[in-house]
């Protein structure tokens, strides 16, 4: 249940809020990977905690992320580390996690940008860090994503 979708008076826990955003992050997946298959582009993606965890997102190194706010912000977000619990530490995630991720596609259900890993490691330096209480990582501005893309697809419905 999203906080939106709360009365005044209910609370979200933390741990029903990142429940809530996992489970729209997996149909987001999804979704991205029927798009990319109608382009000729297959993901596998791995669904168990323990191969994501030893290979990464999927067996084709291709990851996925959901930005529901870039049209709002007029940024993406690219992580660069993260925590499931604000009393842990961060750990490396998104463009720096040891994977087998060389791919990396951001976006909505109507834009998706396509960046070869290494590039959002490499440019990171030009962008503003931003920090949340669960993650770390910067804001790249979108006309500098266009710029940087390896590929965009609007996406028709």
């Amino acid at each position: 249940m999203s906080s939106s979708q709360l009365t005044p008076h209910q609370q979200v826990t933390y741990s029903q809020e990142y429940k809530y955003k996992f489970q729209q992050a997996l149909e987001f997946q999804d979704f991205v990977a029927c798009q990319l298959m109608r382009r000729g582009l297959m993901i596998v993606q791995f669904g168990s905690q323990a191969y994501q965890e030893r290979w990464g997102e999927s067996a084709n190194g291709v990851e996925v992320k959901f930005d529901r706010l870039f049209r709002q912000t007029g940024n993406l977000y690219i992580e660069t580390a993260e925590r499931t619990s604000t009393s842990k530490g961060f750990s490396p995630s998104g463009i720096y996690r040891a994977d087998n991720t060389w791919l990396w596609v951001i976006g909505d259900y109507q834009t998706l940008f396509i960046f070869p890993k290494n590039v959002l490691q490499l440019v990171e330096k030009r962008f503003i860090p931003k920090i949340t209480a669960t993650s770390k990582g910067y804001v790249m501005p979108l006309g500098e994503a266009k710029k940087l893309a390896a590929k965009i697809i609007k996406v028709k419905r």
